[in-house]
């Protein structure tokens, strides 16, 4: 009998509708996980969710936008389910993969509750920077539930950013057929690489009091920043980390993504590309923010490259990562019952 691996496919989690509820909801589940490691008072949560219910609701309605973040990792799920079923290993192991979100259902947490009774469990965060707000989540919640689940079974698949592979891969998306062409480096056209923010300091002026991935984040941007420059293909005469950044918690990285977009117009740069490689998956911080601050920015050729989402090299990636995990976890069980035995 085949074996039964359970993926999770975890990701940040959005409203899909311009639903007041949902967009609560959802603003209201991210406010409780900050105010767990940042002093964020209640009636202050209360006051972003309905904020952000209200401001969403009313601008998606408007515009017709709608964010594919859950949609896209419902998809990147499917492609690694078809990836899985593939590999050498399909054939003694059955995969079953779940899309799972930490801010919206279905929650993470649920999905391994659920599971628990599968042979094992692999969690692969679509988030390639670890954080206590990010993939922290999880294994905060295995350590404060570590009494009801066998931890030997259950693998989180993190750190994406420090696997040379995957920078070739984010390399290759951003030549591809959405960049810019030209023959040689030019100071009239840049890249900026758009992270997700990270908290400096705290509103007192100390480090924060919690792991917010900042060494992580910088070590990621400098890494792809240089790999872009010392790449044959590259034309970009800037390459340019920067930030989106949220107004709580105390001080963010710099320069902002609004900031960075005023001083090259200001610089009057003709020609500027932006590509999330912060981000795994697009949704509302992308193509809901980031894509709408770049058009709006005045810049005369601007160009919007799409996160990895399914990108073929992308997903082969994680069905390497996840069936190398899986081999581990059934050996680690084979040796436990032949012990046993």
């Amino acid at each position: 009998m085949k074996k039964k691996i359970a993926v999770i496919v975890a990701a940040h989690g959005e409203a899909e509708t311009p639903s007041f509820l949902e967009n609560y909801q959802v603003t209201k589940q991210t406010m409780s996980h900050a105010a767990a490691v940042m002093p964020v008072p209640k009636p202050l949560q209360t006051l972003i969710a309905i904020t952000s219910g209200v401001r969403n609701g009313v601008n998606w309605s408007i515009d017709g936008y709608r964010s594919p973040h859950n949609q896209n990792t419902r998809e990147q799920a499917a492609a690694i389910k078809d990836g899985l079923e593939k590999q050498e290993a399909a054939k003694n192991v059955h995969f079953d993969v779940f899309p799972a979100f930490f801010a919206s259902p279905p929650f993470v947490e649920d999905v391994i509750q659920s599971t628990a009774h599968y042979d094992g469990q692999i969690v692969a965060s679509m988030t390639p920077i670890e954080s206590r707000l990010s993939c922290g989540l999880v294994c905060h919640y295995l350590t404060e539930n570590g009494h009801v689940h066998d931890l030997n079974k259950i693998k989180i698949l993190t750190q994406h950013w420090k696997h040379d592979e995957v920078t070739r891969i984010l390399v290759d998306h951003i030549f591809g057929a959405r960049a810019f062409k030209a023959n040689s480096r030019d100071e009239s056209r840049a890249l900026l690489l758009v992270l997700h923010g990270t908290l400096q300091k705290d509103t007192n002026g100390n480090p924060p009091g919690f792991h917010a991935g900042l060494d992580e984040t910088l070590s990621f941007a400098e890494k792809l920043k240089q790999a872009v420059l010392n790449d044959k293909r590259n034309f970009y005469g800037q390459v340019i980390p920067v930030y989106l950044n949220h107004e709580v918690g105390g001080k963010w990285t710099e320069p902002s993504l609004e900031n960075a977009l005023k001083k090259l117009h200001k610089e009057k740069v003709r020609h500027v590309a932006l590509f999330p490689c912060g981000y795994f998956v697009d949704g509302s911080e992308t193509t809901g923010r980031a894509k709408k601050e770049l058009f709006k920015s005045g810049i005369r050729n601007a160009i919007y490259i799409d996160s990895i989402n399914s990108e073929p090299e992308f997903i082969s990636y994680f069905v390497k990562r996840i069936s190398s995990a899986a081999q581990s976890i059934l050996k680690w069980k084979e040796l436990q019952e032949n012990i046993t035995v």
